[in-house]
């Protein structure tokens, strides 16, 4: 096993439809935590973001996600199916 394959393997994927004046503050409270998590737009979606959350982090992240989402309307969703994903994407 490579290392680092175990902290991937951990990490917690949550998926959140936002509005875009929202994804900037929200990666950049994502990292002024540093090594809580990382934050990325899918591709070929308007405002659907993965955060990737480092495990034992994610009362973090919903204590982020909490104060933030009156603002820009942060609704969680289900993981994109296969189906959904956008080309090239990969599980």
């Amino acid at each position: 096993m490579n290392p680092g394959t175990e902290m991937i393997r951990d990490t917690i994927f949550r998926y959140y439809t936002l509005d875009r004046s929202g994804i900037g503050p929200l990666k950049f409270l994502l990292e002024a935590y540093e090594g809580v998590g990382v934050m990325r737009t899918l591709p070929d979606t308007d405002s659907i973001i993965e955060l990737m959350i480092a495990p034992g982090f994610e009362e973090v992240v919903d204590g982020i996600l909490a104060e933030i989402t009156p603002r820009y309307d942060i609704i969680e969703i289900p993981p994109p199916t296969e189906g959904d994903k956008p080309s090239g994407e990969k599980p």
